[in-house]
C-alpha cells in the first residue's frame, strides 16, 4: 500500500499489526490486530523514565484504568488476548497469521468510498 491508500498497515512489533489511516503508530491506530502470543508494554518506569510519548495520558483512556496504572508503575506487560478483552486489540490471530489478518481487515476497509473512510474515522 502507498501512501495515498487510505488505509495502511504496520508492524512496529513483531505480531503486533496496526491498520491506520496514513500514520502507523499506535497512537493513531484504528484497528489493532494481533498475535495471540504478542504483548503490549510501557516500560519506561523500569528504566527511571516516563513514558513522555503519550502513552501515560492515552492509554487509561482506552483501557481500564487500574489496568492502565498497573501498566505504567510497574512497566508490567499486557499480553494481546488480555488486551483483546479490554478492547484494545481488535482481532487476535495466530501467531504467524497476524499480517494475514491485518490485511484481510484493511481490505474490507478499501473496499469501501476512501473519502466516507476518511470522514468516518
Amino acid at each position: 500500500m502507498d501512501s495515498q491508500d487510505p488505509v495502511q498497515v504496520a508492524e512496529p512489533h513483531p505480531g503486533v499489526l496496526l491498520i491506520t489511516l496514513n500514520r502507523p503508530h499506535v497512537r493513531n491506530a484504528i484497528l489493532i490486530t494481533a498475535a495471540d502470543t504478542a504483548f503490549f508494554a510501557l516500560p519506561e518506569v523500569a528504566c527511571g523514565l516516563i513514558a513522555a510519548e503519550g502513552g501515560a495520558i492515552r492509554l487509561p483512556r482506552r483501557i481500564p484504568y487500574h489496568v492502565a496504572m498497573e501498566m505504567l508503575l510497574t512497566a508490567a506487560p499486557l499480553p494481546a488476548p488480555d488486551a483483546a478483552g479490554y478492547g484494545l486489540v481488535n482481532q487476535l490471530a495466530p501467531e504467524g497469521q497476524a499480517l494475514d489478518a491485518a490485511l484481510a481487515l484493511a481490505h474490507r476497509v478499501q473496499a469501501h468510498s476512501r473519502e466516507a473512510v476518511h470522514v468516518t474515522k
